[in-house]
């Protein structure tokens, strides 16, 4: 099976068994089937921010181009201020 599009950090859902999902694009692919299984990955080499969506040279803080990495609450909650 093929999936296309942006991918973004993984999801799990329980505890006694975890479930894993990969957000690809607009698809939910469930991970925990592919335990043990030789999967591929293919960087096409566009990064997208997930505040905005528009396209970046970097990404910070999982996922964030740099302005926006700067002005949402998300990338603040790790942060300590003094």
């Amino acid at each position: 099976m093929k999936y296309d599009g942006t991918i973004v950090k993984m999801e799990s859902t329980g505890t006694d068994p975890v479930t894993y999902h990969l957000p690809v694009g607009d698809d939910y692919i469930p991970i925990s089937n592919y335990i043990g299984k030789y999967i591929s990955l293919e960087f096409r080499g566009d990064i997208f921010c997930i505040g905005c969506g528009r396209k970046t040279s970097k990404s910070f803080a999982q996922g964030y181009c740099y302005p926006c990495m700067l002005s949402e609450l998300e990338t603040s909650k790790n942060c300590v201020m003094f």
